[in-house]
């Protein structure tokens, strides 16, 4: 069954609430350890425990070493590059138009995917 576009949306915003709350959580664990790792590089540690993943990239890096991601697969989520919103550039524009001194702040963190080696195969000409 095929999901329409708000399902995706929903489903998207789900998940990214989810990679939030794991996020919090694992950072609680570190700070409570006394642990200062960044919170992508827990995750990453997390996944490889909870999951046995042990050779994570993304899509377009599978791709490039000649492995597809199989059908259906779920990918295990970091934070990418944070990045300006449309907003905060707007607001910059502003600013600089009245000729004030200001810098962009990235205050939008997106969703990376990542796939494990055992979600994958190799490509087929």
């Amino acid at each position: 069954m095929k999901q329409t576009k708000e399902e995706k949306k929903a489903r998207a915003i789900e998940r990214r609430k989810e990679l939030s709350a794991l996020s919090q959580d694992l950072k609680a664990v570190a700070q409570m350890e006394g642990v200062e790792e960044s919170v992508n590089s827990l995750l990453l540690a997390y996944y490889k425990r909870q999951f046995s993943a042990s050779d994570l990239r993304t899509f377009d890096q599978w791709k490039e070493a000649g492995y597809i991601v199989k059908k259906g697969q779920t990918s295990f989520m970091i934070w990418a590059t944070p990045k300006a919103t449309k907003a905060e550039k707007e607001r910059v524009a502003e600013a600089k138009a009245k000729g004030e001194q200001v810098t962009e702040k990235e205050d939008y963190f997106p969703v990376c995917h990542l796939f494990d080696i055992s979600q994958v195969h190799t490509i087929t000409k």
